[in-house]
This record gives C-alpha cells, sequence and structure tokens, in this order.
C-alpha cells in the first residue's frame, strides 16, 4: 500500500514466483518477474537539500532530503526515465563530494552485498561495468563535503544515448592497477570486491577528491590503506621506484582459499614494473599487461589479522631500456666532415 517516492532511493529484493523455495534455488532467479511502474513522469530541475526535495516543473516537493553534517551520505536516485551524467550532476551541485556509489546487482551471483564507487575515470572493481551514467531510476550514494549540501539534478545532464550503459557498458579506462578478490561460491570462483590505484600527475597522496571511501560490503572486503583511511579508489601521483600502495581485507572467512587478481593491462609507467608483494615469504609477482596476475592464500585461522599487512603493490625499475632520440645539428665546418 506505500507508494513509491520518484526522489528516494530504495533497496529492493525481488523475489519472483513465490511457490520456489529460494534457500534452496540459490541467488539465480528460478522464473522471470517483470516490474512495471505507473505514475508522472519527473521532469524539469530537481533540487535535494537537508530540508527536503523541490522539482520546478511541477513545483511539487518532497520532504525526503539529504542528510545533513559533513561527510554525511544519503541514498537518492535518479527521477528522470532517462540516465544522467554523473559529472555534469556532481559539478553543478555544492558541497558534494566528487565520488558516487552504487550497489552493484552484476554480483548477485556471489551471494554477496557488492558496493561500488565510481570516481577518476574509474569504477572500483574492474569488473564492474559502473561508470559515470546512472541510469533511469537507480538509487545511488552521495557523500556531504559541508554541513549545507546541495544535489542539482537538471534536465541538461540528462544523456539518452547512454541507456544501459552504466552497468553493462563500455567506458575509458583511465591509468590504472585493479585488484579483485574471488572466492569460491557455490562451486565457482566467483569476484566477491574490487579496489582500485589510479595514477594522474593531477592527483596527490593525501585523500582528496579523486580518491572514493570503502563501503563496507556484508561479505569479504579488500580495500587500499591510505594511512588510516579505508579506500576502494586511490588517486595517485605516477608512481616512482620504491613507491607502496598497502592492501587490507576485512571479513575474510576463516580457513577459506582465496585469489587476488591483478590487472595491470591498463596501467602504462615507462621505465617501471609494478610486482604483487607478499610479506609473508618476501615474494613479488610482476604484474603484467595482457592477463591478470593471479595470487593465491589461505586467510588462515587468524583471517584479517593474519593478512592485513600481508600484501602491497610496489614498483622496480623494469629491465628494458629507455630510448632518447637526439637531433644534433651541425655547424657548416662539421658538415663537410665525414663520419
Amino acid at each position: 500500500t506505500t507508494n513509491l517516492n520518484a526522489f528516494q532511493g530504495y533497496r529492493l529484493y525481488v523475489r519472483g514466483n513465490r511457490s520456489f523455495n529460494i534457500a534452496q534455488t540459490g541467488t539465480n532467479m528460478a522464473s522471470a518477474a517483470t516490474l512495471r511502474a505507473t505514475g508522472q513522469l519527473v521532469t524539469g530541475d530537481v533540487t535535494y537539500t537537508t530540508t527536503g526535495v523541490s522539482n520546478t516543473a511541477t513545483g511539487g516537493t518532497s520532504t525526503f532530503g539529504l542528510t545533513s553534517g559533513n561527510g554525511n551520505y544519503s541514498l537518492v536516485s535518479n527521477p528522470y526515465v532517462c540516465p544522467i551524467d554523473w559529472t555534469l550532476v556532481q559539478a553543478a551541485s555544492s558541497n558534494i563530494n566528487t565520488p558516487y556509489w552504487i550497489l552493484d546487482p552484476t554480483f548477485a551471483v556471489s551471494g554477496y552485498n557488492v558496493y561500488v564507487n565510481w570516481v577518476s575515470g574509474t569504477a572500483s572493481n574492474v569488473l564492474s561495468s559502473m561508470n559515470r551514467y546512472i541510469q533511469p531510476g537507480q538509487a545511488f550514494w552521495v557523500q556531504n563535503s559541508s554541513a549545507s549540501p546541495s544535489l542539482i539534478i537538471s534536465e541538461s545532464h540528462k544523456v539518452p544515448s547512454a541507456i544501459g550503459a552504466a552497468v553493462f557498458g563500455n567506458q575509458q579506462k583511465p591509468n590504472r592497477i585493479g585488484l579483485t578478490l574471488h572466492t569460491m561460491v557455490n562451486g565457482n570462483m566467483e569476484n566477491v570486491d574490487g579496489a582500485v590505484a589510479v595514477f594522474d600527475n593531477n592527483f596527490s597522496t593525501s585523500v582528496g577528491s579523486e580518491d572514493g571511501m570503502k563501503f563496507m560490503n556484508g561479505g569479504a572486503n579488500l580495500f587500499i590503506k591510505e594511512g588510516n583511511t579505508d579506500l576502494s579508489i586511490d588517486g595517485l601521483p605516477m608512481p616512482s621506484v620504491s613507491d607502496v600502495i598497502n592492501l587490507s581485507f576485512s571479513q575474510l572467512a576463516a580457513n577459506t582459499a582465496y585469489d587476488i587478481q591483478v590487472h595491470g593491462a591498463d596501467f602504462s609507467a615507462p621505465g617501471l614494473q609494478a610486482y604483487l608483494l607478499d610479506r609473508s615469504n618476501n615474494s613479488s609477482t610482476a604484474i603484467g599487461t595482457t592477463v591478470p596476475a593471479v595470487i593465491s592464500f589461505n586467510s588462515g585461522a587468524a583471517g584479517n589479522t593474519a593478512n592485513n599487512a600481508r600484501f602491497a603493490i610496489v614498483f622496480k625499475p623494469s629491465n628494458t631500456l629507455a630510448t632518447t632520440y637526439v637531433t644534433v645539428k651541425a655547424t657548416k665546418a662539421e658538415q663537410g666532415n665525414k663520419v
């Protein structure tokens, strides 16, 4: 009997055919389910503040709005029946941080609740197709950068050509190293979480607008530790020899086999080779540019405690010598001599 609010984000569980025991059928739908929506389409600019929501086209308002307080999060929705470009929304808004977060539905096979965020041109899991386009009616989280945020979604932010792109589309990839965590689920090795280091000399090693805070999943978590801050996306300047990116975990199941896959296909740093360092035995695995490097480990009885300081990405000089071409202009006297 509850009417849904077009401006509010919801987390829905679509059960499907009720004759099936969902405890036995697993995470896949036993039969097709169709959702239908009725009501007035939202058009015109929409403004979210801590006091509520206003809509210019209808003059309508809603008591649902943004959570107040610096650093706090709000679950909102794309109110249009059209994709919107998050980069345009964030730029038009006030006191809203640059990342946004979703609960990615493509990870349902793992049985985990997997949160993915997007900033600095990348999703926090390189196996997710999340990008800058938020789909019609899709719920997402935003974070305040001050106590008085204002989120503005306008007609000019619509991108009709991006239909389906946020979850299933392709994206232009930045210079990055992706890390994905895998474990056995229902007899298959499944991706259950991920993190990304993305490189640009406009970024810094301190936590800033290029970074994405880690949302902890209900299951296992993999993230990058920047000081005391947990990041799913770590924006960094281009690496140098001896730079270290420390990895951490939470909620690892005890005595369980896990794989870390390191995706280096989108990484380029002339003169450098990236490695995944395992401090437990001081071994290093080179991160290639064609297929992911795979490192298997067992969480052990201690789980997170035994593994939190175990793995890191390090950078060493590559074996390939750089070639420098120099143009030399000879004097007239030298031009007469044969070399």
